[in-house]
């Protein structure tokens, strides 16, 4: 595999920026759009970045947007439904922008936690969505059409409760929508931090990937 080619801070709609991974190879590219979770990029925005290198060295256009730039802030702050809805309208637009490039053909929604909630908030969107640890927002409904989704959720999750993950696999049973959930005895909120080798973080990952493959 060859180098990457990384566009940092790439101007999308609304004001907002975002960071571009795009593959080597020339041709058109199955898209990924990673939605960062309610710390923003101050704590883990190099575990974002590695995500998107990594899928952009499997052959993945990757767009991580900085959706907080809608309410000009850093991290998620009060997260009433006027924010939810800037921050929609922010993410919306990112696809909207990736699907018109040249080289994207469909575009997956991965995110976490708060970004989960956005990516499950905005399912029509996607042909695709991958759910760390969120679920159905409350200050959103689900839209009329969802995607095939995957759902990753430590069982022993202390800040979005797993019951979260467990309706929302309910839900897509009763629309017939194909999905697949993982849940990981014993994990905590943000257990992919760690990937280590047989970690649950490194198995979640490995699913994410095929499932994007896959769909």
């Amino acid at each position: 595999m060859g180098p990457l080619i990384a566009l940092a801070m790439v101007a999308l709609p609304g004001g907002v920026h975002g960071d571009l991974f795009v593959p080597e190879a020339g041709g058109r590219h199955s898209a990924v759009v990673l939605l960062h979770g309610g710390a923003g990029l101050t704590r883990r925005g190099s575990d974002f970045r590695a995500y998107g290198q990594d899928l952009a060295k499997q052959g993945f256009v990757v767009l991580l947007p900085h959706y907080f730039d809608a309410t000009h802030s850093e991290t998620m702050g009060p997260p009433t439904s006027d924010r939810f809805a800037l921050w929609q309208r922010a993410v919306r637009d990112s696809v909207a922008w990736l699907r018109a490039r040249p080289d994207v053909g469909k575009v997956s929604l991965v995110g976490f936690s708060l970004g989960a909630f956005l990516a499950l908030s905005l399912g029509d969107e996607a042909d695709a969505i991958v759910d760390y640890y969120g679920g159905i927002s409350e200050l959103a409904p689900l839209p009329a059409k969802l995607p095939p989704t995957l759902i990753l959720h430590g069982d022993a999750d202390s800040t979005v409760p797993v019951g979260k993950a467990r309706r929302l696999a309910a839900v897509l049973d009763e629309r017939r929508v194909p999905h697949e959930m993982h849940l990981y005895a014993g994990a905590d909120h943000v257990f992919d931090a760690n990937r280590s080798p047989g970690s649950a973080g490194q198995d979640a990952w490995a699913r994410t990937v095929a499932f994007l493959r896959a769909h």
